[in-house]
């Protein structure tokens, strides 16, 4: 059901992602062992943490951007044809340090297409250093950046969540089709692919 309410049926007609395509990943905790993420990564620049099974959280955005197909593993991916290119989020989202900034940076200095980011900058607000390094991005390499809107991570239904409130930056948020994404719902064992954003 998830792959109708995104529209990807649809999406696949026109493309599946090409391999000269590279998305990069600036997250954690990648399983690069993973079914789904087989033979996918171009550039490696995110430490080799210890795997926490309780984690997937890299493992899990890179499989739903490029990960491989008809597998019988995992869920279908929009551009699963592309391949990816893996950098480290910096735990400590100090504004000062711009560290995952300049791994976005980076990544698009070494040719990635598309740059994905499912975090947010810890609530700091808007960081003009950190605008001025997306800027360059969009404006120098004409890479494409995709954020999590951050479903009211930062203390309000309406507050803005940074990086995907920047300037050139396409916000996404989580879509399912029955409850909204509230702890209640999730303590009664709804699952995320159930749960939609809410507003």
């Amino acid at each position: 059901l998830q792959n109708e309410l995104l529209n990807l049926p649809e999406a696949w007609d026109v493309t599946t992602g090409n391999p000269f395509i590279r998305i990069a990943m600036v997250d954690v905790n990648f399983r690069r062992t993973h079914e789904e993420l087989s033979g996918k990564v171009n550039l490696d620049y995110a430490p080799a943490y210890s795997f926490l099974a309780n984690n997937e959280h890299g493992t899990m955005t890179a499989a739903l951007a490029a990960g491989n197909a008809n597998n019988g593993k995992g869920i279908s991916s929009s551009g699963f044809n592309s391949r990816l290119d893996l950098y480290e989020l910096h735990p400590d989202p100090n504004p000062d340090s711009n560290y995952s900034f300049n791994n976005m940076l980076d990544a698009a200095m070494n040719g990635a297409r598309v740059i994905n980011c499912s975090w947010h900058n810890g609530c700091y607000g808007f960081v003009q250093s950190q605008q001025q390094i997306i800027d360059m991005i969009h404006d120098v390499y004409n890479t494409i950046i995709v954020a999590a809107a951050g479903n009211s991570t930062c203390g309000s239904p309406t507050a803005y969540n940074y990086p995907s409130a920047y300037n050139h930056v396409i916000a996404v948020s989580g879509v399912g089709h029955r409850l909204d994404v509230t702890p209640a719902n999730l303590a009664c064992g709804w699952s995320y692919k159930d749960l939609h954003k809410a507003n």
